[in-house]
C-alpha cells in the first residue's frame, strides 16, 4: 500500500499575510493532519513486523550454515531482535539489528582445537563473525555480504534483496535500549506519543536534515531517543504544569528542534534531565549524585518495606497496634529550583556533600527538583537494567550451558550500577542514561557538530514558517520535509494487513496498535533468546530458500 492521499509535495506555498493572527493556528491544524498522515506511511505494521522476523530467521539459519563450516563439532546458535524493530520505531528502510551467542560444546573431540589447554575458549563469537564472512563472502547465495565493521562492537552487515540485517556478537546492551524505550512510551502515555514522536524525529533526520547514521560520523538512534526523553523531561518545567497533557508527536519534534536550536553542544553535556557543563569534573560529579541519590533512595524503600513487614506482623497479632508505615525512613529535601535556563549549572549538580538530617543515618544528596522529580529518571534506568539486561544475561548463560559471567539479576536489583571509568569528553556530549560512562556522540567530529546544531536551527525556522503559512496538509509537508515526503513516495512502504488478534489492548489506545505491547511479555522475551534447532530448518520468507546444495550439505549435526 502506498502512502495517505495527503503525502504529496506537489503543491506550492500559498501566499499569506504573516500578521493574520489566525494564520498560524490553523498551520498547525494542517500540520497536524500532515504529522498523521506521515505517521501512516511511517509507522510498522504487524504484517511488516512479522516480514522482518521472518527475514532474521532465514539470515540466522544462513548464518548457522555458514559456522558449521568452521566449527568442526556441535555448537548452539541463539539469537536475539534489539533496536528500532524490538522497539517498533523503525523507519520502512530501516535495517535489522540482530545479536548471535554461539557456544561450542567443549566436549566434543572434533572441538578440541578451538580451547586452550586449560579448556578456555581461543576464539570468540567476534572471530567466529570474521570466519563466517569469509565463508558467506565465498560461497555467494541470496545472503551478500556487505561489510564488515571493525569498531568497538564488531558488526556484519548482511542484504538480502535489499533488505539490511546488522549482526553483532555477544552484545546484550542493544535489548536493554530498545526496553528503555518502551518503558519510556509507557510512563509518558498518551497513545504512545515518544514512540510516536521519535518516528518522526527518526524520519526528518535522516531523510531531511541528513544527520542520522553514527557510522557516517553522525548521531545514533540511541543518541536521538536520550535528546528526545531530555525535552520530555523539561517540557513542564518550560512550559507549565499542563504542557505534557498538550503533547502531540508532532509539537514533540517541534518542542525537540526548539531546544536544541539554541544547545551550546559545545560547553553543554546532554542528559536526559537537561544540559550540564561540559567538564569531567561537573559531569562526574552530577553522576556520583545521581548514584548516591538512588542508593539512598533505595536504603529508605528497603527499609520502609521492612518496617512496613514488621508492622504488619504486629499488628496482625495484636489489632490494636497502628501499622507505622516507612518507620526509620528519611525523606530527602531539596533545594530550591535553580534558575530556568534549560541547562544544570555546576553547583545544581549535587556537587557538595550533603549533611545528614537529625536522627538519620543516611546522608540524603540535593538535587535540583526538576532532576529529582523528572518523569523519566534513574529509576526508570535502573528498571531497565534489572528487567532486560540481567534477564537477558542470565537466559543467555542458562541457554547456552554455561555460567554467567555478569551479574545476576538479583545484585542489579540491589545495588545501582555506577561505572567508575571516565566519560569521554569530546565535541559533542550525550550521556547515556544506562551507562552514564558513555558518551553516544563521542565519534561526532568538529565539522558534523556544526552540521548537526545547523539541522536544529533550520529545522526549527522551516517549522516555525510552514505553521505560519500552511492552509493545507500538502502546503505544511512541502516548506518542512519535502525530501522526506519524497522518500516516502519512491521507498518501499509497510505492509498493511489486519491487526495481530494477540495485539493486547493497553491502556492508551482505544483500539490495539503496533505499539500496544505488553511490557511483561517483553520483558520475559529478554530472557528467552530464541535458539537456532541443531537440524536446518525449512526457512523461507519473501521467496527466499535453501539452495538444495546447501541443505544437502550441512548434515554433520543432524
Amino acid at each position: 500500500a502506498g502512502p495517505s492521499p495527503a503525502v504529496t509535495s506537489g503543491h506550492p506555498m500559498p501566499t499569506m499575510a504573516g500578521g493574520d493572527a489566525n494564520a498560524a493556528g490553523r498551520g498547525l491544524a494542517a500540520a497536524e493532519r500532515a504529522a498523521k498522515s506521515l505517521l501512516y506511511s511511517l509507522e510498522p505494521t504487524h504484517a511488516d513486523l512479522r516480514a522482518r522476523h521472518d527475514l532474521v530467521r532465514f539470515v540466522i539459519d544462513v548464518y548457522r550454515h555458514a559456522l558449521s563450516t568452521v566449527i568442526p563439532g556441535h555448537f548452539d546458535l541463539r539469537y536475539c531482535v534489539f533496536g528500532s524493530v524490538q522497539s517498533r520505531t523503525c523507519l520502512p528502510d530501516g535495517d535489522n539489528d540482530v545479536a548471535v551467542f554461539v557456544h561450542v560444546h567443549r566436549d566434543d573431540p572434533r572441538n578440541k582445537a578451538l580451547f586452550s589447554a586449560d579448556g578456555s575458549p581461543t576464539t570468540t563469537g567476534a572471530d567466529l563473525m570474521v570466519k563466517a564472512r569469509d565463508v558467506l563472502t565465498a560461497h555467494g547465495g541470496p545472503v551478500a555480504v556487505d561489510t564488515l565493521v571493525f569498531a568497538e562492537v564488531r558488526v556484519l552487515k548482511l542484504l538480502v534483496n535489499g533488505h539490511s540485517v546488522d549482526l553483532t556478537a555477544d552484545q546484550i546492551g542493544g535489548y536493554t535500549a530498545a526496553g528503555f524505550i518502551a518503558e519510556c512510551d509507557a510512563r509518558l502515555g498518551r497513545e504512545h506519543v515518544f514512540r510516536r514522536a521519535l518516528i518522526l524525529l527518526k524520519a526528518w533526520a535522516l531523510h531531511e536534515a541528513r544527520i542520522l547514521g553514527s557510522a557516517g560520523g553522525y548521531l545514533s538512534t540511541y543518541s536521538l531517543v536520550v535528546m528526545l526523553v531530555c525535552v520530555f523531561n523539561n517540557i513542564e518545567r518550560l512550559h507549565g504544569p499542563k504542557a505534557l497533557l498538550q503533547l502531540t508527536p508532532l509539537r514533540a519534534v517541534a518542542e525537540f528542534l526548539k531546544y536544541f536550536a539554541t544547545f551550546n553542544f559545545r560547553e553543554q553535556c546532554v542528559t536526559i534531565y537537561g544540559g550540564i557543563p561540559a567538564t569531567l569534573e561537573a559531569i562526574t560529579a552530577f553522576v556520583d549524585s545521581l548514584h548516591s541519590a538512588d542508593a539512598v533512595a533505595a536504603v529508605a524503600s528497603a527499609a520502609a518495606a521492612t518496617a512496613s513487614d514488621t508492622a504488619s506482623v504486629a499488628s496482625s497479632a495484636n489489632p490494636s497496634i497502628a501499622s507505622p508505615v516507612g518507620m526509620g525512613a528519611a525523606a530527602p529535601t531539596m533545594a530550591p529550583a535553580p534558575p530556568l535556563d534549560g541547562t544544570l549549572s555546576a553547583n545544581s549538580s549535587g556537587t557538595e556533600a550533603p549533611q545528614p538530617r537529625a536522627g538519620s543515618p543516611l546522608s540524603v544528596p540535593v538535587l535540583p527538583p526538576h532532576v529529582a522529580k523528572a518523569k523519566i529518571g534513574q529509576a526508570v534506568a535502573n528498571k531497565c537494567l534489572r528487567d532486560y539486561t540481567g534477564a537477558a544475561r542470565r537466559g543467555t548463560a542458562d541457554a547456552m550451558q554455561a555460567p554467567p559471567t555478569t551479574p545476576s539479576v538479583a545484585s542489579v536489583q540491589s545495588v545501582p550500577v555506577h561505572h567508575t571509568s571516565v566519560f569521554p569528553v569530546r565535541h559533542i556530549n550525550v550521556m547515556d542514561p544506562l551507562k552514564p560512562n558513555n558518551n553516544l556522540t563521542r565519534g561526532i567530529s568538529l565539522a558534523n557538530v556544526y552540521r548537526v546544531s545547523a539541522a536544529f536551527a533550520k529545522g526549527h525556522e522551516d517549522f516555525e514558517r510552514a505553521i505560519t503559512y500552511a492552509v493545507e496538509p500538502e502546503h505544511f509537508l512541502h516548506a518542512f520535509a519535502p525530501s522526506l515526503v519524497d522518500a516516502l513516495n519512491t521507498g518501499p512502504q509497510p505492509m498493511r494487513g489486519p491487526v495481530d488478534p494477540d495485539a493486547c489492548h493497553c491502556k492508551q489506545c482505544p483500539t490495539p496498535t503496533v505499539f500496544c505491547t505488553d511490557l511483561p511479555k517483553m520483558r520475559e522475551e529478554a530472557s528467552a533468546v530464541t535458539a537456532v534447532p541443531v537440524g536446518v530448518t525449512e526457512a523461507t520468507t519473501r521467496g527466499f530458500k535453501y539452495h538444495e546444495e546447501d541443505r544437502a550439505n550441512n548434515t554433520h549435526h543432524n
